[in-house]
Protein backbone atom coordinates (compact mmCIF):
# COMPACT_ATOMS: atom_id res chain seq x y z
CA UNK A 1 0.00 0.00 0.00
CA UNK A 2 1.84 3.49 -1.22
CA UNK A 3 1.49 6.21 1.62
CA UNK A 4 -1.58 8.21 0.62
CA UNK A 5 -3.46 5.29 0.74
CA UNK A 6 -2.27 4.27 4.24
CA UNK A 7 -2.96 7.76 5.00
CA UNK A 8 -6.47 8.15 3.74
CA UNK A 9 -7.14 4.45 5.37
CA UNK A 10 -5.58 6.56 8.70
CA UNK A 11 -7.77 9.22 7.76
CA UNK A 12 -11.30 7.30 7.68
CA UNK A 13 -10.09 5.19 10.98
CA UNK A 14 -9.89 8.00 13.24
CA UNK A 15 -13.25 9.72 11.95
CA UNK A 16 -14.74 6.15 13.54
CA UNK A 17 -12.69 6.01 16.20
CA UNK A 18 -11.64 8.33 19.04
CA UNK A 19 -8.37 6.15 19.54
CA UNK A 20 -5.91 3.97 17.80
CA UNK A 21 -3.00 1.77 19.54
CA UNK A 22 0.12 1.48 16.92
CA UNK A 23 -0.22 -2.28 17.05
CA UNK A 24 -3.71 -2.43 15.85
CA UNK A 25 -2.73 -0.56 12.85
CA UNK A 26 0.11 -2.07 12.28
CA UNK A 27 -1.84 -5.17 11.98
CA UNK A 28 -4.78 -3.34 10.05
CA UNK A 29 -2.85 -1.81 7.67
CA UNK A 30 0.13 -4.38 7.33
CA UNK A 31 2.98 -1.94 7.78
CA UNK A 32 5.85 -1.53 9.73
CA UNK A 33 5.89 0.73 12.98
CA UNK A 34 8.39 3.01 11.77
CA UNK A 35 6.32 3.81 8.54
CA UNK A 36 3.19 4.16 10.27
CA UNK A 37 4.88 6.55 12.57
CA UNK A 38 5.94 9.00 9.99
CA UNK A 39 2.40 8.87 8.71
CA UNK A 40 0.90 9.84 12.34
CA UNK A 41 3.74 12.34 12.31
CA UNK A 42 2.42 13.41 8.96
CA UNK A 43 -1.22 13.31 9.68
CA UNK A 44 -0.58 15.38 12.83
CA UNK A 45 0.96 18.10 11.12
CA UNK A 46 -2.07 18.00 8.92
CA UNK A 47 -4.19 18.55 12.32
CA UNK A 48 -6.04 15.20 11.78
CA UNK A 49 -4.74 13.65 14.55
CA UNK A 50 -2.72 14.09 17.83
CA UNK A 51 0.59 11.30 18.50
CA UNK A 52 0.07 10.03 22.25
CA UNK A 53 2.15 7.19 24.16
CA UNK A 54 1.33 3.93 21.81
CA UNK A 55 -0.92 5.31 19.14
CA UNK A 56 -2.88 8.72 18.43
CA UNK A 57 -5.98 10.24 19.23
CA UNK A 58 -9.01 11.67 16.97
CA UNK A 59 -8.30 15.54 16.91
CA UNK A 60 -12.87 16.91 16.75
CA UNK A 61 -12.80 19.77 13.92
CA UNK A 62 -11.94 23.02 15.83
CA UNK A 63 -10.20 21.88 19.02
CA UNK A 64 -7.16 19.83 20.27
CA UNK A 65 -8.92 17.71 22.94
CA UNK A 66 -5.55 16.54 24.18
CA UNK A 67 -5.26 20.59 25.96
CA UNK A 68 -9.06 20.60 26.90
CA UNK A 69 -9.58 20.46 30.42
CA UNK A 70 -13.49 19.88 30.66
CA UNK A 71 -12.99 16.96 27.58
CA UNK A 72 -10.41 14.87 28.95
CA UNK A 73 -12.37 15.18 32.74
CA UNK A 74 -14.80 12.84 31.74
CA UNK A 75 -12.73 10.34 30.21
CA UNK A 76 -11.06 7.52 31.93
CA UNK A 77 -12.81 7.60 35.17
CA UNK A 78 -12.21 4.59 37.31
CA UNK A 79 -7.94 5.37 35.82
CA UNK A 80 -7.88 8.43 37.20
CA UNK A 81 -9.62 7.33 40.42
CA UNK A 82 -7.25 4.45 40.73
CA UNK A 83 -3.92 6.45 40.01
CA UNK A 84 -5.48 8.78 42.60
CA UNK A 85 -6.01 6.86 45.36
CA UNK A 86 -2.49 5.51 44.79
CA UNK A 87 -0.61 8.64 44.94
CA UNK A 88 -2.72 9.69 47.77
CA UNK A 89 -1.35 6.94 49.58
CA UNK A 90 2.05 8.15 48.92
CA UNK A 91 1.42 11.93 50.48
CA UNK A 92 1.99 12.35 54.84
CA UNK A 93 0.39 15.00 56.20
CA UNK A 94 2.21 18.36 56.77
CA UNK A 95 3.94 17.89 53.10
CA UNK A 96 4.52 20.64 50.71
CA UNK A 97 3.03 19.58 47.03
CA UNK A 98 3.13 21.22 43.79
CA UNK A 99 -0.02 19.92 41.54
CA UNK A 100 0.20 20.98 37.97
CA UNK A 101 -3.31 21.35 36.10
CA UNK A 102 -5.03 18.45 34.78
CA UNK A 103 -7.45 15.98 35.03
CA UNK A 104 -5.60 13.47 36.59
CA UNK A 105 -3.88 15.41 39.17
CA UNK A 106 -7.68 17.01 39.95
CA UNK A 107 -8.58 13.63 40.73
CA UNK A 108 -5.60 13.53 42.94
CA UNK A 109 -6.77 16.86 44.53
CA UNK A 110 -9.98 15.30 45.43
CA UNK A 111 -8.31 12.65 46.97
CA UNK A 112 -6.32 14.96 49.25
CA UNK A 113 -9.39 17.54 50.46
CA UNK A 114 -8.92 16.17 54.07
CA UNK A 115 -5.39 16.06 54.42
CA UNK A 116 -2.92 18.74 56.56
CA UNK A 117 -0.93 19.84 53.44
CA UNK A 118 0.33 22.77 51.78
CA UNK A 119 -0.27 22.74 47.93
CA UNK A 120 0.74 24.80 45.32
CA UNK A 121 -0.70 24.90 42.32
CA UNK A 122 -1.20 26.30 38.54
CA UNK A 123 -5.26 24.93 37.77
CA UNK A 124 -7.77 27.06 38.85
CA UNK A 125 -10.12 23.85 38.94
CA UNK A 126 -7.70 22.04 41.67
CA UNK A 127 -7.90 25.42 44.16
CA UNK A 128 -11.63 25.18 43.62
CA UNK A 129 -11.22 21.88 45.11
CA UNK A 130 -9.49 22.47 47.38
CA UNK A 131 -10.73 26.17 48.75
CA UNK A 132 -13.18 24.20 50.62
CA UNK A 133 -10.48 22.00 52.26
CA UNK A 134 -9.86 23.53 56.05
CA UNK A 135 -6.90 21.44 56.45
CA UNK A 136 -5.20 22.71 53.12
CA UNK A 137 -3.33 25.90 52.98
CA UNK A 138 -3.46 26.69 49.26
CA UNK A 139 -1.05 28.99 47.13
CA UNK A 140 -2.13 29.90 43.49
CA UNK A 141 0.86 30.41 41.19
CA UNK A 142 0.61 34.04 38.68
CA UNK A 143 -0.05 33.76 35.08
CA UNK A 144 -2.17 33.66 32.05
CA UNK A 145 -4.80 31.98 32.06
CA UNK A 146 -6.07 29.43 30.08
CA UNK A 147 -9.35 28.62 29.54
CA UNK A 148 -9.14 25.07 27.62
CA UNK A 149 -6.12 24.21 30.11
CA UNK A 150 -7.69 26.15 33.17
CA UNK A 151 -4.31 26.63 34.31
CA UNK A 152 -2.40 29.33 34.40
CA UNK A 153 0.70 29.69 32.31
CA UNK A 154 3.43 31.75 31.64
CA UNK A 155 7.10 33.40 32.91
CA UNK A 156 4.68 34.38 36.19
CA UNK A 157 3.44 30.48 36.67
Amino acid sequence: MKAAERRLELVGIFERQEFADLATLRKRLRAAESTLRRDLLALEKEGVLKRVHGGALAVAAGREPTYDFAWQSGRMSEAKARIARATAALVEDGQVLILDGGSTVAAVARELTSRSLHVLTNSLPIAELLQRARQVELTLTGGTYDPRLGALLGPLA
